[in-house]
C-alpha cells in the first residue's frame, strides 16, 4: 500500500511541478512572484528527487528481503537436517556403547577362561612329563610292533605341539 501511495505522491508532485513551470513560462509575473514559484519548483524537485530515491531504496530493500527470506528458508532446512542427523548419530553412539559393553564382557570372560585353562595346564604338566618318561622307557624296552609305533608317533605329534 505504501508503495502505491508513494507512487501517487510522486505523480502528484510531478504534476504540480509541471503546472508551476507552465505558469512561470506562460504568465507574466512580477519578479517576486516568479522567484517564489521558482523556489517552490526547486523545493518540489528536491522533494521529488528524494522520493524517487526512497522508492528506489524500497524496491532494492524488497528484493533483498526476498533473497534474505530464501536464504533463511535454506538455513532452516539445513538446521532441520542437521538435527535429524545429530539424533541419528546419538542413536548410533548408544548402539556402539551397548556393543562395546557386550564386547568388554566377552573379552573379560575370554581372559578368565584363558587364565583357568593356563592354570589347569600347569596342574597337568607334571603328569604329562611323567607320562612322557614312561612312554620313552616303554618304547626302548619293548619290541617295535604296531602299537609301539603308534605310541611313538603320538608322542612326536604331542611334542611338536608343545
Amino acid at each position: 500500500m505504501e508503495y502505491a501511495s508513494g507512487r501517487r505522491d510522486i505523480l502528484k508532485i510531478q504534476g504540480e511541478i509541471d503546472k508551476l513551470e507552465k505558469t512561470i513560462e506562460t504568465k507574466v509575473l512580477d519578479m517576486r512572484k516568479e522567484n517564489e514559484l521558482v523556489k517552490k519548483v526547486q523545493d518540489l524537485s528536491k522533494t521529488l528527487s528524494e522520493m524517487k530515491e526512497d522508492e528506489k531504496v524500497q524496491t532494492e530493500a524488497a528484493a533483498l528481503k526476498e533473497v534474505s527470506e530464501a536464504h533463511h528458508a535454506k538455513v532452516v532446512e539445513f538446521s532441520d537436517k542437521a538435527q535429524e542427523t545429530h539424533e541419528s548419530m546419538l542413536e548410533y553412539f548408544k548402539n556402539i556403547d551397548e556393543v562395546r559393553a557386550k564386547a568388554d564382557l566377552a573379552h573379560n570372560k575370554f581372559i578368565e577362561t584363558r587364565e583357568t585353562a593356563s592354570a589347569k595346564h600347569e596342574e597337568v604338566k607334571p603328569f604329562l612329563m611323567k607320562l612322557e618318561e614312561k612312554i620313552k622307557v616303554l618304547t626302548r624296552s619293548k619290541p617295535k610292533n604296531g602299537i609301539w609305533k603308534a605310541i611313538k608317533l603320538k608322542r612326536r605329534t604331542w611334542l611338536k605341539r608343545r
